[in-house]
């Protein structure tokens, strides 16, 4: 029972720092902004932070799954993800809130504009 309850607390563990790592990761806006044509401008940031939300919780539960099967593999807990996991997660999650303005009509412009 305590072996179990220890394998079951390293892999939350895992599954938190990887989470706050894209969080961390999820906030860094390099690439410009968002604007729509018609939309007020009030909400832009509100759409964007919706959509960053809906990427974030995609990511965390695709981490879930992947700890779930490799736990379930031979009963240990998943190993710790790799900076490539980490990186392919950030990539995964920035598509994802490109693909959710974008399909609500925003476009990226520059800082600079």
């Amino acid at each position: 029972m305590i072996r179990g309850s220890m394998r079951l607390l390293a892999g939350r563990n895992v599954a938190g720092l990887c989470l706050a790592a894209l969080t961390l990761a999820s906030c860094a806006n390099t690439q410009g902004r968002w604007e729509h044509p018609t939309r007020a401008e009030r909400t832009w940031e509100r759409d964007e932070a919706e959509c960053r939300q809906r990427a974030r919780d995609v990511i965390e539960r695709d981490f879930r799954e992947r700890e779930r099967s490799a736990s379930n593999r031979d009963g240990l807990p998943a190993a710790q993800p790799s900076d490539v996991d980490r990186f392919a997660a950030n990539r995964r999650q920035a598509s994802l809130v490109e693909r959710c303005m974008t399909g609500q009509g925003y476009k990226r412009v520059s800082a600079e504009e």
